[in-house]
């Protein structure tokens, strides 16, 4: 998915593409990204990118950062507000230890 704002400060979404995963490793998803960023020539307008919490993420970052100059992981990484509230909610409902979360 990307977000932007056009000319008339217009918030504008598009879906660039729904490509399958080889696997769920970072650098599977990293893989399928690449090509997308390419082909819409996009990598130096990217700003953040919105994950949940999976490590996997991390891996992700780390690869594209590697990958296209300018991306800064610490910085670019947007968790995901609603999986945050999700775990928090659970975490109040069943406890910290709960095999739920």
């Amino acid at each position: 998915m990307a977000y932007w704002i056009d000319e008339q400060q217009t918030l504008k979404t598009a879906l660039l593409a729904l490509r399958p995963l080889n696997g769920y490793a970072g650098s599977d998803m990293a893989d399928a990204l690449i090509p997308v960023i390419k082909l819409f020539d996009i990598s130096g307008k990217l700003r953040a990118f919105q994950m949940d919490n999976a490590t996997s993420n991390d891996t992700a970052m780390r690869a594209l950062a590697a990958r296209i100059p300018g991306i800064n992981v610490q910085e670019s990484r947007l968790r995901c507000f609603g999986y945050v509230v999700n775990l928090v909610v659970k975490a109040l409902l069943y406890g910290l230890n709960s095999s739920t979360l």
